[in-house]
């Protein structure tokens, strides 16, 4: 295992070499300014000094123009800057309001006249809008356009304002795991799951950079978006700003009338009782040009309604009513800046938020006490950032950080841990205490990284800017789940005999039970996983002529993950342990249920990857405002621990039995009361056995990655106003999820159409009666499970070759930076995203269900579940009469994709005939995914904005956003016919067909209310 001080000698060793090379991280929260200095002839001017100062910069920064009047200024944070050139016998010229945006390198240039008087030229410097140096595909949101349109106060809403975004978490064809956050420059990736975190106030982002398409080397392990965040860190003038807003009942419309709600047999819609928050900010100098603060809290606090339907539980009688979510939070930030030297920076952040919540239960079919509640979900974070400029052409980066996720989700109600988790198959609803039991997981994670930036003029032709980087992460997970029943009790149509109800026979039960792998406390069960990862780049960005920029890149990453020592105390109850014993012991060498002590492992996976990337930019007309860009690359996704979590044998899971109801008292009871048979083809203990689960990760498996191509061409049309023309193209490959494999013959067996899987799989048509006129009557052909099915088995995660994932999109996008009282901003994406293995959060963590069976090949490769072909987004914000401030965001995309789906039961007569294991019944697709759509979406948000200025105070604004202003609602009915088929036999149209009991039913309604936030906020 990985040792606190063997990280820590590590990294003292890294940081001592890596001092002695010519090496980078680049400066992931800056920009530069780079110039050329002539006279009025157009010849180029040495020695003139360059002095740049602005309100975001510690004192000022320098730099004297070289033989060929070019100079440089490095590691500005993004903001507005002045820059004077000084040169004596020459007219001292002041170059105004150049911005600096976050990665981008600006160009300037400066032209001087001899000195006739004493005077000064100033002049107004302009923005470049078009990065004529990059290859990348980026937007770059700053906080005078966040703070000032009607967006969610999260980092989330603020990706959605992308480009092809269809949510935060999926990007431009990526998956849920793809995205790479950066908080002032530090991985910002939860170590289980690659999801956010480092959730900070929104008043705290300067800038927020989103990168989706053509990534340098230096950026590894994304395929979706890398979203990089820049925070406030103070000035040499104190400010700060303290805001609050608030909704409620009062303030929200419910766009359809009470009656037309009862009607369609609704409750009240998700709406708030109340929600409000109060932050507040506040930075400045403790001493000026040599340390500054930057303070922030946060607290909030929300009662919603939920749309859950009111109905009794079968099980006991329990009226199950409506009832209100409530949560709330509050969080703390700070940042200290200290310039130690006139070349020495170094800045350090702490960031903590805490969030409790009643219950995580949602939807029409799940009530208050079926979920656990948040108590509290606390993530916390500690960073250090150390610069130092050595010269002009040269600076050192060192980054160290340390964040935590510390999760408590307990049970809403304690005393139900005695009771069983119930789901009736026919009405959708969940009773009893819901899926999910009580649960902890705590995340760690330590990273550090160092480099050096390097810039050479002049070199065979060009003007090279050299990166070379390194950085190691550790993350870890445990994750602890117990409680006292780990019954699974399925019912049907309010029946406790799922079996006889459905298929009106007891043959293979009167129902069927789920008994969890888990104990009774949290230190009694805690699946455990950890991950070394480390990797470096070499990087060089040429530019010839000051026109042609060629960036060629290469990253390395290798990667280990580790399952410490194993230990489960005894399950709960009598019946779980007494079937272990009869059932599975015997058979399998273990128990499952009784306690469990098991040895760890170091290195259960392992993987090195390389990246090559190449990009080509050209300034087509040589003025800056015109670039065509081109880039290929490989993108190798991330480890993460809940991908080889996935063979740790305390992983939650379960083991599924028929069972015999023989007293007749509608309750599972011990043998002896009631008969019970064990189910094999459902999953078995094998994989526990540390010698089987030691092999669960593949031999030889290999990290996914992606191949990408992006060609685009960015044009300022006029001042502060782009347009952006571009095509990406990208094809997942090596995916990885679990498979079943055999332990005897080291063979896959999953895939129907070669040996061996060919052997197990037994051919059968089927055809599916119609359902009205939508759906007519399709034959499919599609395979059972043989009795001959290798019993020796496991799932083993590895990469699936048959699996894969591909994206298209032509895009158009345009900004209007804020000038002249007006901003705007929008994108048209037509896409296309398919496969045959979705990427939704559900499908990041190897057991997205991908080539468990051979019916995965029935009709599969057609849209993903991720497909959206058109999506619009557009916003803006402008200055109205009578110190107004209007505002808007508006939002399009096109319909999710599905396809007709049915459960097909093999006919008794034939699967004895042939061999067929009667228990295994398959969901199969009717259709390409995709065939069909759900309704296309859309939204508009508005906001209006009063502002007063009060002298030697500050400003006061008091404004409203209107959530929802059209009234778009959108009815939720389950469209698909689904249920199961029963035929009587192969090659028939002829058994009983039991339609989905939520079939035409509308389980709710989204956009159902318009709401009315209002907000009032102080800044000085």
């Amino acid at each position: 295992m990985i040792s606190k001080q063997k990280f820590t000698v590590i990294g003292i060793i890294v940081l001592f070499i890596s001092s002695f090379l010519y090496a980078q991280i680049s400066s992931q929260e800056t920009g530069s300014i780079r110039g050329i200095v002539k006279d009025n002839e157009g010849a180029p001017l040495p020695g003139v000094a360059i002095t740049v100062k602005g309100p975001s910069l510690m004192g000022q920064a320098t730099d004297v123009t070289r033989e060929n009047g070019t100079f440089r200024i490095l590691l500005l944070p993004p903001g507005k800057y002045t820059v004077t050139a000084e040169l004596p016998g020459f007219k001292t010229a002041t170059l105004e309001n150049v911005e600096v945006r976050l990665g981008m390198t600006i160009s300037v240039n400066i032209t001087m006249s001899p000195e006739t008087l004493a005077e000064e030229i100033t002049v107004v410097g302009e923005a470049p809008v078009v990065d004529v140096k990059s290859s990348k595909t980026q937007q770059i949101y700053k906080s005078d356009l966040i703070q000032n349109i009607p967006i969610g106060r999260s980092l989330q809403s603020v990706i959605t304002l992308t480009p092809g975004t269809v949510s935060s978490t999926n990007v431009k064809g990526g998956t849920a795991a793809n995205n790479t956050y950066r908080i002032d420059g530090l991985n910002a990736n939860d170590p289980c799951q690659q999801q956010l975190d480092i959730p900070i106030d929104f008043n705290l982002f300067e800038e927020v950079e989103i990168v989706t398409g053509g990534m340098p080397a230096e950026v590894g392990g994304t395929s979706g978006a890398y979203v990089n965040v820049v925070t406030k860190s103070g000035g040499n003038e104190f400010s700060g700003m303290v805001q609050s807003y608030f909704i409620n009942e009062d303030l929200t419309t419910i766009v359809l009338p009470q009656e037309e709600l009862t009607a369609l047999g609704l409750s009240k819609p998700n709406a708030p009782i109340y929600d409000y928050d109060f932050s507040g900010n506040f930075g400045g100098p403790i001493i000026k040009d040599r340390i500054w603060f930057y303070l922030n809290g946060r607290y909030g606090a929300d009662k919603y309604n939920t749309g859950f339907i009111p109905f009794t539980s079968p099980y006991d009688g329990t009226y199950y009513d409506t009832f209100h979510r409530k949560s709330h939070n509050w969080g703390a930030f700070m940042k200290l800046t200290f310039q130690l030297s006139k070349s020495v920076k170094l800045a350090l952040m702490g960031n903590a938020r805490q969030t409790y919540r009643n219950t995580r239960a949602s939807g029409w079919n799940m009530p208050f006490d079926c979920h656990y509640h948040d108590d509290p979900w606390a993530n916390y974070a500690a960073t250090g950032v150390l610069t130092w400029l050595i010269d002009s052409n040269t600076y050192l980066e060192v980054r160290g950080g340390y964040t935590k996720v510390d999760a408590m989700l307990t049970l809403v109600r304690p005393e139900l841990t005695t009771v069983p988790y119930m789901y009736d198959y026919y009405t959708g609803y969940y009773f009893g205490t819901g899926y999910r039991p009580n649960e902890w997981t705590g995340r760690p994670k330590k990273q550090f990284s160092v480099g050096l930036t390097r810039f050479l003029d002049n070199l065979m032709g060009g003007d090279h800017e050299l990166k070379v980087g390194f950085e190691m992460l550790f993350g870890g997970d445990s994750w602890a789940v117990w409680k006292e029943n780990p019954i699974w009790w399925p019912w049907y149509n309010g029946s406790p005999y799922y079996y006889r109800s459905l298929y009106g026979t007891r043959t293979w039960g009167d129902g069927w039970l789920g008994l969890a792998v888990f104990g009774t406390t949290k230190e009694g069960n805690m699946a455990q996983g950890e991950f070394f990862k480390y990797g470096g780049y070499l990087q060089d960005s040429v530019t010839f002529n000051n026109r042609l920029t060629v960036n060629l890149g290469i990253r390395f990453d290798h990667v280990k993950g580790n399952i410490p020592e194993v230990y489960k105390n005894r399950t709960g109850g009598d019946i779980a342990y007494q079937l272990g014993e009869v059932f599975l012991k015997p058979v399998y060498g273990i128990n499952p249920y009784d306690e469990i002590r098991q040895e760890g492992v170091d290195g259960i996976i392992k993987w090195f990857t390389w990246d090559p990337r190449i990009g080509i930019t050209y300034d087509v007309f040589g003025n800056g405002k015109t670039a065509l860009k081109l880039h290929w690359g490989k993108y190798s996704d991330n480890i993460y621990v809940s991908i080889f979590e996935r063979v740790h044998p305390l992983r939650f899971h379960y083991y599924y039995f028929s069972w015999w109801d023989d007293n007749g008292n509608g309750r599972p009871d011990p043998l002896g009361l009631d008969s019970y048979a064990f189910i094999p083809s459902w999953g078995t203990p094998t994989g526990m056995l540390r010698e089987n689960w030691l092999i669960g990760i593949g031999e030889g498996i290999k990290a996914p990655y992606d191949n990408q191509f992006v060609i685009g061409l960015d044009q300022e049309i006029v001042r502060d106003f782009k347009i952006g023309l571009s095509f990406l193209y990208k094809h997942k490959k090596n995916i990885i999820d679990d498979v079943p494999y055999d332990i005897e013959t080291g063979e896959y067996w999953y895939n129907p159409h070669e040996s061996p899987g060919n052997k197990y799989w037994i051919p059968f048509t089927t055809t599916v009666p119609a359902v009205g006129d939508d759906f007519p009557s399709t034959t499919v052909n599609m395979w059972f499970l043989s009795n001959d099915a290798p019993r020796n088995w496991i799932y083993q995660v590895q990469n699936v070759l048959e699996a894969f994932r591909k994206y298209w999109a032509f895009e158009l996008s345009f900004e209007k930076r804020m000038s002249n009282g007006w901003q705007l901003g929008g994108s048209v994406n037509y896409s296309k995203t398919w496969g045959n293995i979705h990427g939704g959060y559900g499908d990041i963590h190897a057991t997205s269900g991908a080539a468990d069976d051979a019916n995965w090949f029935v009709n599969n490769g057609g849209r993903t579940n991720e497909d959206r072909p058109i999506v619009i987004k557009l916003f803006g914000s402008f200055n109205l009469p009578l110190g107004i401030l209007g505002s808007f965001y508006y939002q399009y995309s096109s319909g999710t994709p599905w396809a007709r789906g049915v459960t097909v039961v093999p006919p008794s007569g034939w699967a004895a005939a042939n061999n067929v294991d009667v228990y295994s019944t398959y969901w199969v697709n009717l259709e390409l995914q995709g065939t069909r759509r759900y309704y296309d979406w859309q939204n508009l948000d508005l906001r209006l904005e009063k502002y007063f200025i009060i002298p030697n105070l500050g400003r006061l604004g008091v404004y409203v956003d209107i959530f929802n202003a059209l009234g778009h609602h959108y009815i939720d009915v389950d469209q698909n016919p689904g249920g199961t088929w029963m035929p009587v036999d192969n090659n028939t149209s002829e058994g009983t067909y039991a339609i989905s009991g939520t079939y035409k039913k509308i389980t709710g309604i989204s956009g159902l209310t318009r709401r009315f936030q209002l907000s009032v906020r102080f800044s000085f």
